[in-house]
């Protein structure tokens, strides 16, 4: 079994939790995100290098930060204050899952999977409405990435 399957199969495994507890529970267990940014850091440093680790790590970074600053600034235009952004709309398992699979990327790669992850949220959330309160969006970004990287081996 080649080392690119069997750490897709781990993550798929860790995925599929994720997705049951965001889903099932609203809340994430700290040591699942934990094993699940471990895992994505190993991935990038075995097959890519810590050149692109690094690389990586910097542009999600600047990345989730512009993307911070653009949430505070629509809910100041929407609710004429400034509010906390953590905890009130977006969970820290969340902003840790999103660092770790933004690891697995390049900064162009990054931005297209952002913009499809945001819109696959949107329209899930308009489908979860009438069912839940809460968008999952832990359990989606996890399977989302999944899909893309067996994607990406698949065609390699």
């Amino acid at each position: 079994m080649s080392h690119q399957l069997l750490w897709l199969v781990l993550s798929f495994v860790l995925a599929f939790i994720i997705v049951v507890q965001d889903f099932k529970e609203r809340l994430i267990s700290l040591w699942l995100v934990i094993i699940y940014f471990l895992s994505c850091c190993v991935y990038v440093w075995y097959f890519q290098g810590i050149a692109s680790l690094l690389s990586n790590a910097l542009s999600v970074s600047l990345y989730m930060a512009f993307t911070y600053l653009v949430l505070k600034l629509y809910y100041f235009l929407k609710e004429g204050k400034f509010n906390r952004v953590m905890d009130k709309k977006i969970g820290w398992a969340d902003a840790l899952l999103f660092f770790s699979v933004g690891l697995t990327f390049d900064v162009v790669t990054l931005i297209v999977f952002s913009a499809a992850l945001f819109v696959l949220s949107a329209l899930l959330s308009l489908l979860l409405k009438s069912f839940r309160h809460y968008m999952p969006f832990g359990g989606v970004l996890v399977l989302f990435h999944n899909l893309l990287i067996a994607g990406f081996l698949v065609v390699k």
